[in-house]
């Protein structure tokens, strides 16, 4: 979970310089830099996919858990 935050950073960064290179794209336009410069940003991102599953297990087991203490998740009618 700690590296929600930067993964929403990333994706900001990456969305804004994307943006930036394509409102000046001409033919001889390449993309790779952008990746390049971001190299170690993108580790974090395969840590994130590489535990997405397990975080969702993780996150539904507690919110049953808190559902069944009457917390988060619990209907309250």
């Amino acid at each position: 979970f700690s590296v929600v935050e930067v993964m929403t950073n990333l994706n900001k960064v990456l969305l804004e310089d994307l943006r930036a290179r394509i409102d000046g794209w001409h033919a001889d336009q390449r993309l790779g830099d952008i990746f390049l410069a971001m190299g170690d940003y993108l580790k974090v991102a395969t840590q994130y996919v590489n535990n997405y599953d397990l975080a969702v297990k993780t996150v539904s087991q507690e919110l049953k858990v808190m559902a069944a203490r009457g917390g988060v998740g619990a209907d309250s009618h």
